[in-house]
């Protein structure tokens, strides 16, 4: 039974392995052809990895921004409640002081 599925090998005519005009094997051309073409396909996963990580670099360098600014409004907001609670409290003791 395994017989049959043995495959004989015949001998090929040089013009059904071989480009009759430029000399090249069609097996190393197809070969070719496929890394070719592979290439190109990684080369386009690379460009788009490339973009992507592009987008993320502006996208954290935004956010990265905006956290500065935040902290920034945040200083300033706790410098100015600082220096209210301050003047209150010098109006407080000036008056209680004056009191006495």
């Amino acid at each position: 039974l395994w017989q049959h599925n043995v495959i004989h090998c015949h001998p090929m005519e040089r013009s059904d392995i071989v480009c009759l005009y430029c000399g090249v094997s069609y097996l190393i051309y197809t070969e070719f052809h496929e890394m070719r073409t592979l290439l190109a396909q990684l080369e386009a996963e690379l460009q788009e990895v490339r973009e992507t990580a592009q987008r993320e670099k502006t996208k954290r360098e935004a956010l990265e921004l905006g956290r500065l600014e935040w902290e920034r409004a945040l200083h300033l907001e706790v410098h100015t409640v600082h220096k209210h609670v301050f003047i209150h409290l010098c109006v407080l003791y000036n008056y209680k002081g004056d009191s006495k």
